[in-house]
């Protein structure tokens, strides 16, 4: 039987984990992502935006640590190919991937050197990649490093009549420069559509590479795709899916005011409450501070989270969004007429009462949950128990204890 791992990590404080002291060299077992010893894990975390977008360091150090303490075990380096990318200096985003790879191992999260194109991989443009993969591939190799996963390209066209056989014969050119470096790694295959097609994956599967744990990616924009849901649990229950993108965003991420609308919020529980329940590993789009709905921060220098990054981590991330205290210096007010339930809970935790608001606090004193409805979503948190803060419209603050089983 395989169990879930977690005895060694800490939920209350996840600055302080090494996630690869404690899972080592990540396998697949029965489509799902295992630790060294087979023991079940969750990848989750964030991708960047491409980095030749940025106004400010937004893959720093200081960068890597905020996003492990706010609940991400996992990165992905969304490495631009055109468009002032990798085609105009490949030295130098090569070595900004070397550079995340060892500050990524430094502070013990995983890796994901994307090639991040969109179109079609085999068009002339992006024919770089075997020199980006076999330089990246021989530095993991020589650093021993057990860390890094490799996504072999980012979005597939959507021309009518380009078939995943297309993506095959990409893939054959990229996935043998990597076995032979990186034996054992974890390689992410786009799938046609902008990574929607799933069902081409399942029906003709990448075959003969025994030694590399292929996954097959799938992107969705909680605002824009909540009927793709129904293909992603399809597609789980055949092949190895890792949601490599989802965003709280419409599919073309435009410049908002920063509202997430009811309409955000329940695409972004359809996908992330069956990724929970499958451990499908995922990165949400994207860790930056750009003017989209899809940004987390305002700002990379002062890690001013927007409303999505408030959202995203309160919900899905289980870190601290608003620093630590202790929780029993909250106010505990009788509570007569108001019920929370169930408890023990797996994932929606009720309130019967009027609610304005609803926070969730580990026993560190960090938030970890927060809702503003008459319920709270705990489905990502570790097994444990957690107090409630519950704000009533009459201006009473409600405290109960939540047990996640």
């Amino acid at each position: 039987m395989t169990m879930t791992a977690n005895a060694e990590l800490s939920h209350r404080y996840p600055a302080n984990n090494d996630y690869i002291k404690e899972w080592g060299r990540l396998k697949l077992n029965n489509r799902k992502i295992v630790s060294e010893s087979g023991e079940w894990i969750q990848l989750k975390g964030w991708s960047s935006y491409e980095w030749q977008d940025e106004s400010e360091n937004c893959h720093s150090e200081e960068a890597i640590k905020q996003m492990k303490e706010w609940g991400a075990n996992i990165y992905r380096g969304a490495m631009p190919v055109e468009d002032e990318g990798y085609n105009s200096d490949p030295d130098k985003f090569t070595d900004i991937t070397k550079d995340l790879i060892d500050l990524t191992a430094k502070h013990g999260m995983y890796y994901i050197c994307t090639w991040h194109a969109d179109g079609n991989p085999l068009d002339e443009k992006f024919s770089k990649y075997a020199d980006y993969f076999k330089e990246i591939t021989q530095y993991v190799k020589s650093k021993k490093y057990k860390h890094v996963m490799y996504e072999i390209f980012n979005n597939p066209t959507q021309d009518a009549g380009f078939k995943f056989d297309s993506i095959k014969v990409y893939a054959d050119k990229v996935l043998p420069i990597i076995q032979s470096n990186d034996s054992g790694a974890i390689v992410i295959v786009p799938t046609p559509q902008w990574n929607q097609l799933m069902n081409q994956a399942m029906d003709n599967p990448i075959t003969g590479y025994d030694n590399l744990g292929i996954m097959y990616s799938f992107h969705y924009n909680a605002c824009s795709h909540a009927a793709l849901t129904v293909y992603y649990k399809q597609a789980v229950e055949e092949i190895p899916v890792f949601i490599s993108e989802w965003s709280v965003a419409q599919f073309d991420d435009v410049e908002t005011e920063e509202i997430i609308d009811d309409n955000c919020i329940n695409g972004a529980k359809l996908l992330m409450n069956d990724a929970f329940s499958y451990k499908t590993p995922w990165c949400c789009w994207a860790f930056g501070a750009k003017k989209l709905q899809s940004a987390t921060l305002t700002s990379c220098s002062t890690m001013e989270l927007t409303r999505t990054g408030e959202y995203v981590i309160s919900n899905y991330m289980g870190g601290c969004i608003s620093g630590c205290a202790s929780p029993t210096q909250t106010k505990n007010v009788e509570s007569d007429g108001v019920v929370i339930y169930p408890t023990p809970a797996s994932d929606i935790v009720y309130v019967k009462a009027d609610v304005d608001e609803i926070e969730v606090l580990n026993l560190a004193g960090c938030i970890v949950a927060k809702s503003t409805t008459s319920s709270v979503n705990i489905a990502h948190l570790e097994r444990g128990t957690y107090i409630a803060k519950i704000a009533i419209t009459n201006g009473l603050l409600v405290t109960k204890k939540i047990i996640k089983k």
